[in-house]
C-alpha cells in the first residue's frame, strides 16, 4: 500500500475448506473498476498484469 494502511490476513478451516480472507485500510479500489476486477488482464497498475484477482476468485 504505497500510502499506508494495514494488512489483514485470516485462515480459516470449515470441514474440507479453507478461507483466506484479506482485508486492508488502503485507498481501496475504485467504483467504476470493482465490476471487472476478476476479468483477466484488468488492472489499474502501469506495470500490472491484470491475472491477480483472477487466480483468488
Amino acid at each position: 500500500m504505497p500510502n499506508g494502511g494495514h494488512l489483514k490476513i485470516v485462515i480459516e478451516a470449515e470441514k474440507e475448506h479453507v478461507i483466506i480472507k484479506v482485508e486492508d485500510t488502503g485507498e481501496g479500489i475504485p467504483e467504476e473498476m470493482l465490476k471487472h476486477i476478476f476479468l483477466p488482464f484488468i488492472t489499474s497498475k502501469e506495470k500490472g498484469t491484470g491475472l491477480g484477482l483472477v487466480r483468488s476468485e
